[in-house]
């Protein structure tokens, strides 16, 4: 395991636990559905990019194990870091 795996896997999981955290404080009430949503909708973007990446990737490229690996890793870290993105830029244009 590499130095930037190691780096995506700690990012994935603040980022993950920063979304857990969200959802339970601030996640029933009206403005936090409409937060979650703004978010769900990035990440969904950021997924179908992924799909895209990584269908050429495939295509055009021979990668080896742990090419994939980092691969899958960047999506994931990218998918939730979009996601903890959006809340906190939603949130700052809430209160301002």
């Amino acid at each position: 395991m590499t130095i930037l795996n190691l780096v995506l896997y700690l990012i994935i999981s603040i980022s993950f636990i920063y979304y857990i955290f969200f959802v339970a404080s601030q996640g029933k009430d009206e403005r936090g559905q409409e937060i979650l949503t703004s978010a769900s909708q990035v990440a969904l973007f950021i997924t179908m990019v992924g799909f895209i990446f990584q269908a050429f990737f495939f295509t055009f490229v021979d990668p080896t194990i742990d090419q994939v690996e980092i691969l899958i890793a960047t999506w994931m870290a990218s998918v939730f870091l979009g996601n903890v993105i959006t809340i906190i830029v939603k949130l700052n244009k809430q209160k301002a």
